[in-house]
């Protein structure tokens, strides 16, 4: 959801929860709040509505992000991953 957002053009205000921090780097293309903190919630978003600067910086570098996971690269990645296994000499198997 995240990507697709930024992918999107979105700048995007998320939890600090496993996954997300993962994929936002906060104050880079995105921010990030505490869970469960509805304030810290609430302050990120006025921040973002209310400073442009803030909200195109982080929607330019979240579309940026958000190209890695483009599926072209992707599938490459994986062809890659895929290929270097099978460059491998199997391991235990005795023939």
């Amino acid at each position: 959801v995240l990507l697709e957002a930024m992918a999107g053009g979105a700048p995007v205000v998320a939890s600090r929860i496993p996954g997300y921090d993962e994929t936002i780097q906060d104050g880079v293309n995105g921010i990030l709040v505490p869970p469960s903190e509805p304030a810290a919630l609430s302050s990120a978003l006025a921040r973002v509505l209310l400073d442009r600067a803030l909200r195109e910086r982080l929607s330019a570098a979240g579309l940026d992000r958000a190209r890695e996971y483009a599926w072209p690269k992707v599938a490459q990645r994986t062809l890659d991953f895929y290929r270097e296994l099978l460059s491998r000499e199997p391991k235990g198997i005795k023939g």
